[in-house]
């Protein structure tokens, strides 16, 4: 086992962390798809409003490819499908009947898997809905099945404030996690890399990754991102690509194997101000997460923003939308919108403030180094944000635009003295790079 110590990060004091407690929640009465979580698709409705479907039914496919398709979770009537104003595909509604059961195949135990061939693996990926958990880079997308990759990461770790830890879960579904891995090495023959950050965790996988490389990761966030462990281990490329998925949802794809039917579990954190359960919560793909919070005793008399995500990366959520696909937790922040008269001369507090203050006013790029500090990979993200906002591309992939994804700016963002949300920035250059290449 390789072991990797990062030193360039920061560990955010988090006073919300979740307590390590499993608590079950019920099946809510309605679940949400929102398109948006599987970037890079071009969607094809299959479904119509009033009907009634199995679980694991596809909902839409890939115009490009028809037979990767996106399933329903669980079983019920296609209560809406919400188009924006120009008819684009949004989010599916799904009430939710667990009385008319789901889609059934051929259930696959370790050992059918090993005599799967090639094509029959990804067939059945596709089919199942399975490759909705993969993203690529570059670009943070769902792959493409007609282009593999030259490597798969499998990232089993935890560095960001109040984050799900995948040990804690993973060590009870060990076998379904060694079926999904199996799974996997049949659909390509890429190199597989898979990383923890622990010892304690390495010692747990270790019967279960005796052919597959494990690679340890310590130090700071980001020491848990994919793109650090990408950058340390097989750095991407021009034309080259590279899968990678999170443990947890590998074991969903090994469960859902060896039951025959998708596994609509998945677990999730809840933590942040007004939360008075802090912990770890066991619901279904597509919850509301107003029902979420309400099991968590939350408190919605004050003024709180709800993350799908943690404080440092995440995604805004309202009462009425759905858990992201691929996104393992929710933190909670306060709204504070009143500023202290003279704050500037105010002593420091010796306690982190978690809210929603900038603590600063936008203004022009400071020439700094502060992003390199908590940037493990060798980039010069000063001159990278400065590239694309002058629209130069091509200097901006030289400068290593394409071996990034927003969140890999998360903590050069949470520090940046100019107040310049530079995870944006670099999602407009991932997009126009995306559609010149």
């Amino acid at each position: 086992m390789q072991i990797f110590k990062i030193k360039n990060g920061l560990d955010i004091n988090y006073p919300f962390k979740p307590e390590r407690k499993l608590i079950p929640l019920p099946v809510p009465e309605t679940i949400g798809i929102h398109i948006s979580d599987f970037r890079g698709i071009r969607p094809k409705l299959l479904v119509e409003e009033g009907t009634s479907i199995k679980g694991g039914t596809p909902l839409f496919n890939d115009i490009k490819d028809k037979e990767l398709a996106f399933i329903s979770p669980l079983p019920g009537k296609i209560k809406r499908i919400k188009r924006d104003s120009h008819y684009k595909l949004k989010l599916i509604e799904i009430d939710i009947n667990v009385d008319l059961g789901f889609l059934e195949h051929q259930k696959l135990s370790l050992q059918d898997i090993m005599t799967l061939s090639k094509e029959t693996a990804l067939k059945t990926a596709k089919n199942r809905g399975f490759f909705s958990f993969f993203k690529t880079r570059p670009f943070n997308k769902v792959p493409d099945t007609n282009s593999l990759p030259k490597a798969i990461f499998i990232n089993a770790c935890n560095s960001a404030p109040g984050e799900l830890e995948q040990g804690f879960i993973l060590r009870d579904h060990l076998k379904e996690l060694k079926t999904g891995l199996a799974f996997i090495k049949k659909i390509t023959s890429s190199k597989i890399f898979f990383c923890v950050n622990t010892r304690k965790d390495a010692d747990l996988y270790k019967e279960i990754l005796q052919d597959t490389g494990t690679y340890l990761f310590t130090g700071p966030h980001p020491s848990g991102l994919t793109g650090t462990h990408i950058y340390k281990l097989d750095p991407l490329k021009e034309e080259e690509l590279i899968w990678n998925i999170k443990a947890t949802h590998l074991r969903t794809i090994g469960s859902s194997l060896n039951q025959g039917y998708f596994d609509a579990t998945r677990f999730i954190t809840v933590s942040g101000s007004n939360i008075k359960k802090n912990a770890y919560y066991q619901t279904v793909y597509g919850m509301p997460i107003k029902t979420i919070l309400k099991h968590t005793a939350y408190n919605d008399k004050n003024s709180n923003q709800t993350i799908n995500g943690t404080v440092l990366f995440g995604e805004k959520k309202k009462d009425k939308d759905y858990l992201s696909w691929n996104e393992d937790n929710i933190q909670t922040i306060e709204i504070k919108t009143s500023r202290n008269l003279f704050g500037w001369l105010l002593p420091e507090k010796k306690d982190e403030e978690h809210n929603n203050t900038l603590k600063g006013d936008l203004r022009s790029i400071i020439q700094t180094d502060i992003y390199d500090t908590v940037t493990p990979l060798n980039i010069y993200s000063n001159f990278l944000i400065k590239a694309i906002l002058d629209n130069n591309l091509e200097e901006a992939i030289k400068l290593g635009m394409l071996e990034l994804i927003p969140e890999d700016l998360a903590l050069a963002t949470y520090l940046c003295p100019s107040k310049i949300d530079l995870c944006q920035i670099l999602e407009q250059g991932l997009t126009e790079a995306e559609k010149e290449l």
